[in-house]
């Protein structure tokens, strides 16, 4: 019995002893931050961007970018860290992950973006509903222009619908992520009208569930690289609020 106790002792003191050693392991994590406007179009100039490296929440060490948007964080001990962007009108890109910085003579890389929050402003106009993708479309206007620029992917906007027209990102019944998208019937045509979609799967929980009666609904533009699920955006990724428009559940799917 004390035999055993005395291998588990020793086994304790290795366990520590290596650990406080890689905590004397040392070295660099560096990187390169990317900027893109509200288009997400990339921006030459990276400056004035706060990097902050963070363990267990602390902030150990900032930076702050020059033009080429280069950080360089230097004698880290090893560990799990992770990299927080700071700049104003901008969010950064949805939850970077942790990284495991080794340390030593090869260097840890995390490059990371941050976007601009959109400036735009949404007018919307009026809804419709189409059945074989299940999807709300509304009918809109950016910035009173009814054609959208430099827009190949679409632009993302989170929708909030509920039963007062005073409903806003933090008071609402449900809520999805969609996209804005203008597009021709064939090359060179005109562009067709920009509209809003939906898909009511991506709606949660589903409006018929938790509304009854007048359905009013808001949009918020979004800005570019937040995450794909409905709750995987920075609230500071939100631009402004749209008008809200109202309409009936029943009478738009034509039950």
């Amino acid at each position: 019995m004390l035999k055993s106790i005395r291998i588990l002792l020793a086994v304790l003191i290795l366990l520590q002893a290596c650990s406080e050693e890689k905590e004397l392991i040392t070295g660099t994590i560096a990187g390169r931050i990317g900027i893109y406007d509200q288009t997400r179009k990339s921006l030459p100039d990276r400056s004035g961007i706060e990097v902050n490296l963070l363990r267990d929440g602390l902030i150990l060490d900032s930076h702050i970018t020059e033009g080429d948007g280069c950080y360089l964080f230097e004698n880290v001990p090893y560990g799990k860290y992770r990299i927080r962007l700071k700049k104003d009108k901008y969010v950064q890109a949805w939850n970077p992950p942790f990284f495991n910085h080794v340390g030593g003579y090869s260097p840890t890389f995390a490059n990371l973006n941050i976007y601009e929050v959109p400036v735009y402003v949404l007018n919307l106009d009026s809804l419709g509903y189409y059945q074989p993708d299940n999807a709300l479309i509304v009918y809109l206007k950016v910035d009173g222009d009814s054609v959208i620029k430099g827009n190949p992917n679409g632009y993302p906007i989170m929708v909030y619908a509920g039963s007062s027209p005073d409903v806003t990102k933090d008071n609402y019944a449900t809520m999805g992520k969609g996209f804005l998208w203008d597009y021709w019937i064939y090359y060179n045509s005109p562009k067709i009208p920009v509209y809003g979609k939906l898909s009511l799967f991506d709606v949660w929980p589903a409006i018929n569930d938790v509304i009854q009666g007048p359905v009013f609904l808001r949009i918020y533009p979004l800005a570019n690289g937040q995450g794909y699920g409905n709750t995987q955006f920075y609230h500071d990724a939100l631009g402004k609020p749209s008008n809200v428009i109202s309409f009936d559940w029943n009478d738009l799917i034509g039950e």
